[in-house]
């Protein structure tokens, strides 16, 4: 019988053919490399035609270890020819403003061609150094501590150790104390050439954000909505002025535009969503763009002159509004009131400084009052910058300046509120905030029928402002000695009012923010928290009826927004099937008489309006 014999013993390996020696494939990688790029070129590449300078040349891809003994005259050889190096002519990546606009970059240094026709400023970063730092810093770990145990016995005294002997361990080798000293050079090198880089700060007027095609009309719709809602309240930005720049693009092609013109877009853009229930936002604009704007916003605030970071911060503070997220606001007004106080806006008398600032106040004192915290902005006596403004902003004819003076005169109003809530008040003060509230009321009032007698827009902003007014007296409420359920009901009537007037398309005005959401849940639970306050009173069969109808309307509103698209739907959905039973509850207990399950399920019901706040 034939049996099949291998050809090499049992239990022994196969022995490879001799391959070729290492520097064989060194040579090929190195045929095949980059200079400029240093790294290996792909199926099909070039080699780049970038004159790299004696600095890169000079360095050999393989470094030999000299011994120890002749390491120190090669140091001191390489540190002489290294003195005398050639500046770079073309940096290893495109300059910001190229990179930005998605233009080719010549990468000539110190200034592209691209940058030299326009006559920009050409910045150019070092993404190898950023990427290696990154990497560094993920990659740090404690290092464990050693400790070297000397035998015998210790009685204080050194004599008996040597300085040898702790170190023996971590001695290094020649070998590689050549290899890290010639790695030390190269890296001085490097330095060196990134520190002939003129460092100019960064001029936010000229970085730009390319968007994509968006109708004119639409795009029209978003700008409008913008200065609807916000154009008076923060009015750190000329109408007139935008549009001016508005009209000189073409949104029917790609577009490129500025950060402040953008923010402003997608702002405008979240509004008429909210009122059209669509989704442009998501369409024409980009969530991470917007977000990536934080990065260049330089929050080292030295110059006064440089107020770009101020703008940009605003925009991003009213974007999170719209994002809902409170958070993000917060960390935004705190840093806005730190750079009002940094930069001395509060005392300032120039326009745009004075717009910013009331602006930052306004925004302040209205979050403030809802997170019932004090505000951060310095108070009323520090204040030396001018009130009522008179100057229009950047010399453009500005029509609201009556209207923007009444928004300021409403915070200040707001600012007084929260020093009674926060503080001991006493009844002529709070009579007099209150005389003052209807003062303002009387006279913005005044204001709307002249400005938009003929407007459609006439019944929303009065709603608008008869919302506001009641608002504050539902929060005064809470500290006075005297309470009515009437604050809560115009309040509520009012707000209903411009959530279904938000469908017409003559309406560019929206609730849908965070503010007033929690302005919402906030007289939610001053009604809730006053319902212990009914049950304990000497007559409580009126009140009681007043408690129910506000609640009914309560019961309504939260019913109406949970069929609305946007964050707060989920949690008013699972929240209104809650309000209804207990309104239910309620309805019951009035007519048996019975009060007893009441109060329980009204401290559940405080508890979820809490979770909404």
């Amino acid at each position: 019988m034939l049996r099949f014999r291998p050809t090499f013993p049992f239990g022994q390996f196969r022995t490879r053919p001799p391959s070729a020696p290492p520097r064989y494939f060194l040579r090929r990688k190195l045929l095949f490399m980059s200079f400029y790029y240093k790294r290996p070129m792909g199926n099909g590449a070039m080699a780049t035609k970038f004159r790299l300078g004696s600095v890169t040349q000079t360095e050999s891809a393989v470094r030999t270890a000299e011994p120890l003994q002749a390491s120190g005259p090669t140091i001191q050889e390489n540190k002489d020819t290294n003195s005398d190096y050639e500046p770079p002519s073309h940096f290893a990546n495109s300059c910001n403003r190229c990179y930005r606009l998605k233009k080719k970059c010549s990468r000539e240094f110190p200034r592209c061609s691209h940058c030299t026709r326009l006559g920009s400023e050409c910045e150019y970063e070092d993404k190898k150094a950023k990427r290696r730092k990154t990497e560094t810093t993920n990659s740090s770990e404690p290092t464990p501590e050693r400790f070297h145990v000397i035998d015998g016995p210790v009685n204080g005294s050194r004599s008996h150790t040597s300085v040898p002997s702790l170190l023996s361990n971590g001695t290094e080798s020649p070998k590689l104390g050549a290899r890290r000293l010639s790695h030390r050079a190269s890296i001085a090198k490097r330095s060196a050439l990134r520190a002939l880089i003129p460092s100019t700060p960064m001029n936010l007027r000229e970085e730009y954000i390319t968007m994509d095609s968006v109708p004119e009309e639409k795009a029209h719709t978003f700008a409008n909505s913008f200065f609807v809602n916000y154009g008076t309240k923060y009015p750190f930005i000329s109408q007139t002025r935008f549009f001016s720049w508005f009209s000189r693009i073409n949104f029917d092609q790609e577009a490129i535009v500025n950060l402040d013109g953008y923010l402003v877009m997608a702002i405008g853009s979240l509004i008429h969503d909210s009122n059209t229930k669509s989704n442009t936002f998501s369409t024409f604009f980009s969530e991470k763009i917007i977000e990536s704007i934080v990065d260049i916003i330089d929050f080292d605030m030295s110059q006064s002159s440089d107020l770009e970071n101020v703008r940009l911060l605003l925009l991003l503070g009213i974007y999170s509004l719209h994002m809902y997220h409170s958070d993000l606001c917060w960390s935004i007004v705190g840093a806005l009131d730190r750079i009002a106080v940094q930069l001395d806006l509060y005392k300032t008398q120039d326009v745009l400084s004075q717009r910013l600032f009331w602006s930052i106040y306004n925004f302040d004192k209205e979050l403030s009052i809802l997170r019932n915290k004090p505000s951060q902005i310095p108070s009323d006596e520090f204040i030396s910058s001018s009130f009522p403004l008179t100057a229009s902003l950047h010399g453009q004819p500005d029509n609201n300046l009556d209207v923007i003076n009444q928004e300021i005169s409403y915070y200040k109003l707001v600012d007084r509120l929260v020093c009674h809530k926060l503080a001991i008040s006493s009844k002529e003060s709070l009579k007099d905030l209150a005389r003052d509230l209807e003062k303002w009321r009387i006279s913005t009032s005044k204001i709307i029928h002249t400005r938009y007698c003929d407007s459609p827009m006439l019944q929303h902003y009065v709603s608008q402002v008869n919302m506001k007014y009641y608002y504050l007296f539902v929060e005064m409420d809470q500290v006075s000695e005297s309470h009515s359920s009437q604050f809560t009901l115009q309040f509520l009537s009012n707000s209903f009012t411009l959530l279904i007037s938000e469908n017409n398309k003559n309406c560019g005005l929206s609730l849908h923010n965070l503010f007033w959401y929690q302005s919402l849940f906030r007289v939610i639970k001053c009604t809730l928290d006053s319902l212990q306050r009914i049950l304990e009173s000497t007559d409580p069969a009126s009140e009681f009826a007043d408690f129910n109808n506000n609640l009914q309307l309560i019961v309504n509103i939260v019913k109406f927004l949970s069929r609305q698209n946007g964050p707060y739907a989920s949690k008013v959905d699972r929240f209104q099937q809650r309000l209804a039973d207990f309104a239910m509850l309620s309805i019951r207990s009035d007519a048996n008489g019975d009060t007893t399950e009441l109060g329980s399920a009204q401290r559940e019901m405080v508890g979820e309006v809490k979770q909404l706040l």
